[in-house]
């Protein structure tokens, strides 16, 4: 096996084991609602997936990232695609924005993606 083979397979394991339930929801397009004449998201199902999340600390708020922000990050999964201009992600009922996206990469494979999240 290699080193970014075991990598991911430790990430996986550690976050499904310790990791919290989010809910991660992607958008797929809109629709026009003629009642209120204005466009709607639509969405997948939900997906519930594990991540570890939590605030950043005083020190990392600068440039985009902004007090109250949080950061939560996923282990690799081939069937999720993150995108930062419509997709969604719940924690405890509370929905976040994906703001920026920074993946973790050994040897030319994704780890982990640590998503910067905002209200």
């Amino acid at each position: 096996m290699s080193l970014s083979t075991n990598l991911r397979a430790t990430a996986i394991a550690l976050i499904t084991k310790y990791g919290n339930d989010v809910t991660y929801r992607k958008q797929t397009g809109t629709t026009y609602d003629i009642a209120t004449g204005t466009t709607v998201p639509t969405y997948d199902p939900d997906v519930q997936l594990k991540a570890t999340y939590l605030s950043y600390s005083s020190d990392e708020i600068v440039g985009l990232i902004q007090a109250g922000d949080i950061k939560a990050t996923f282990s690799y999964d081939a069937t999720i695609n993150f995108d930062i201009t419509s997709d969604k992600i719940i924690i405890d009922t509370i929905i976040y924005n994906i703001i920026n996206i920074l993946p973790e990469i050994a040897q030319n494979n994704l780890i982990t993606n640590t998503l910067q999240l905002r209200k």
